[in-house]
This record gives C-alpha cells, structure tokens and sequence, in this order.
C-alpha cells in the first residue's frame, strides 16, 4: 500500500477547505469528525471513501452501528478502532512523529483528523479544535 499522490496545488485546496468549515458545527453524519477527513481525502484524491456511510447515520448510536464491521478487537471502547481500522485498509499507518501536513491521525479519543502541521485539526462541537500533533496516537501517510 502506498501513500496517495498529491497534485501540486494541495496545500491551496486544504486551506480553502479547512477556511469554509471553520465555523461549522458537528452533526452526525453531516459533519462529523469521520466526514471531516473524508470530505478532505475526497478533495484531495477524488475519492469518496466514506460513500457506504453517507446518509447512513445521524446519531454516535447510528455511527457505531454502522461501523460495526470496522470494529477494532483491541480497542478499548466501544467506537474508538472503527474509524483508525478503516483507515489502516486504505491507507499506510505510520507513527504521528512522521505524519506531513495533511496526513490524517487519530487522538486518544478516537476521533480523526487532519494534520496541520504542529497541530492537527479535529472537528468538535465548537468547530474545529486543535490538538498538538505528538499528542495524537498514530497516522496514515495520504
């Protein structure tokens, strides 16, 4: 599995993208922390990975449910593996000490995101929030 290659103007296309959500609010299956990263891979490699999922969920309950296949066994709650597991089928995991700008992680609640550099990029309930990169528990090389 190899990393996906990126057209030149990419860093262009995410600070566009991460400008028009900035002040958005999480839903479920609209905007949720899965849709943020899929919303940027299909941006940047014009693929929607998260087509079986669209319109599929509106709740964390739908979510899990929906998800219930990509559940991680070694996962230590009930939706943290399904996200990062999905990921690792497409995409080359590696450790967040590697991951670019533009790379997606994984935080230690489970949630995925963008990397920005320093700090990646999650959606939360007030937009998107800012995580120390290093704090984050692996990543995938996009």
């Amino acid at each position: 599995m190899q990393a996906k290659k990126r057209t030149s103007d990419w860093p262009e296309k995410l600070n566009t993208y991460l400008d028009s959500i900035q002040n958005k609010e999480y839903r479920w299956g609209e905007l949720d922390c899965c849709l943020f990263v899929a919303d940027w891979l299909r941006i940047l490699t014009k693929i929607d990975y998260a087509e079986p999922f669209r319109n599929q969920y509106d709740s964390l309950e739908s979510a899990i449910a929906l998800m219930g296949e990509w559940k991680d066994e070694n996962a230590t709650d009930e939706h943290f593996g399904a996200p990062a597991k999905y990921l690792d089928f497409w995409f080359p995991q590696t450790t967040v000490f590697k991951v670019k700008r533009g790379d997606i992680v994984v935080n230690a609640e489970g949630s995925v995101g963008i990397c920005n550099g320093l700090y990646s990029l999650f959606m939360s309930s007030k937009g998107l929030a800012a995580v120390k990169t290093l704090e984050c528990v692996r990543g995938w090389y996009i």
